[in-house]
């Protein structure tokens, strides 16, 4: 089954892997590091869901989100920007935005739980699509929730040593 796209308007990369790492076992995750970026992204139509961030160097959040209202119709909209002001842009764009969230998240493995929810997505059947009866399904059921709480250090640290096993060989 093809995997419905998330596209992360963000111009730090490390933020984009971050994003990438949490939800890419549900989503086809795209990058938008800029304007121009967005404007070229083929197939807008496939997108489910944009995580924006407030601040996009050398453009206005405003124009940005004119421009995803208008050319990605069919999207859900989350804001999540390390502003300190979240519950200002709540109340300034909340009308037009599906969530806001403050940066550092708490817990990143919520971000892809949320996500998956927002757009009605079934998470368990995807996870469990080559279980064949139903004790194997409640185990990934019970060990689903038992998943352990990422924060944006666990994730930093665990690509770093990727990257440093990776140099190793």
């Amino acid at each position: 089954m093809k995997k419905k796209k998330v596209l992360v308007i963000e111009d730090i990369s490390q933020m984009f892997i971050l994003y990438k790492y949490c939800l890419d076992n549900y989503f086809e995750v795209v990058h938008g590091k800029s304007f121009t970026d967005i404007q070229n992204l083929s197939d807008k139509d496939e997108v489910v869901v944009t995580i924006l961030d407030y601040h996009m160097p050398g453009e206005s959040f405003d124009n940005i989100l004119d421009y995803i209202d208008e050319n990605y119709i069919n999207t859900k909209k989350v804001l999540i920007s390390g502003h300190a002001d979240s519950l200002g842009l709540e109340q300034k764009y909340g009308d037009r935005l599906d969530e806001v969230f403050s940066k550092p998240l708490d817990d990143y493995t919520k971000l892809a739980d949320y996500l998956v929810e927002l757009v009605g997505l079934e998470k368990v059947a995807e996870d469990s699509s080559s279980v064949n009866n139903d004790a194997e399904l409640d185990k990934i059921q019970i060990d689903d929730t038992r998943k352990k709480v990422l924060t944006e250090k666990d994730i930093k640290d665990d690509l770093l040593n990727r990257e440093f096993n990776l140099d190793k060989s």
